[in-house]
């Protein structure tokens, strides 16, 4: 979108602050919530807390989003700024988005300056540890001199963590997916009960299957962190927090 509009940095910046403001409120509610004894209704705390959480997630990065809107640059790079269009259950959706754009000195002299045109991506656009598939749907090819080049992950996952796959009765189709989440609810109790684990990372092939599983686990739900309860940061920093 380049430079905004004056007027549109005005809304901008004054939707910055009104969401900040949401966000200390939903915080401080969030907080005052969190030291409720068990005099009250538990069932009702619980489901406040949850909703709590929601809200302040969704209001911190609204803040964030808007607070980027309304700067020209962050941290002296610039902040990049767009639009998209989505049709959702037919009806016209708008979303508004940003980031600042920043190259780190270190990767200006190892690459940007070494190499004339780089693309960055996650692994997981390979298929089969091959870059076949985005050759195919990309256009670039190594006959024709593009390079292709994958990098060790930084994190020590054959020390610090482990796969566990569990034998399970249902298979994950949809014929049997009430079932087949039943018996990961069942598990993950085993599991949690055995202590054997620092932490815990269970992953689902769609939204609609993990809040499934959390209708089995009810009685849990306060020591998880679910995905959309808060933002993914605060996640990261909670779980960093516990282990």
């Amino acid at each position: 979108m380049g430079v905004l509009p004056e007027e549109v940095m005005v809304i901008c910046q004054r939707l910055a602050k009104l969401m900040e403001a949401l966000r200390s409120l939903s915080e401080a509610l969030l907080n005052d919530l969190s030291e409720k004894t068990a005099s009250h209704d538990i069932v009702r705390l619980h489901r406040a807390l949850l909703q709590m959480n929601r809200a302040l997630g969704f209001f911190e990065a609204q803040s964030k989003l808007w607070k980027l809107a309304a700067m020209e640059q962050a941290s002296g790079a610039p902040v990049s700024k767009w639009v998209t269009r989505e049709i959702r259950e037919g009806q016209p959706h708008l979303f508004f988005h940003c980031v600042g754009i920043r190259v780190s000195d270190q990767l200006e002299k190892m690459l940007w300056r070494k190499v004339p045109h780089v693309i960055v991506t996650s692994a997981t656009l390979r298929s089969l540890n091959r870059f076949d598939r985005l050759q195919e749907m990309s256009g670039l090819r190594e006959k024709a001199g593009d390079r292709f080049i994958h990098l060790d992950s930084p994190f020590n996952h054959i020390e610090q963590g482990k796969i566990v796959i569990p034998k399970m009765r249902f298979e994950p189709l949809m014929e049997h997916e009430a079932q087949h989440i039943a018996e990961m609810a069942a598990f993950f109790r085993a599991q949690l009960a055995q202590g054997e684990h620092k932490a815990m990372l269970v992953l689902f092939a769609s939204g609609r299957a993990m809040q499934q599983f959390l209708t089995h686990v009810t009685d849990l739900r306060l020591m998880l962190l679910v995905q959309g309860d808060q933002p993914r940061y605060r996640l990261v920093e909670l779980h960093r927090k516990r282990v």
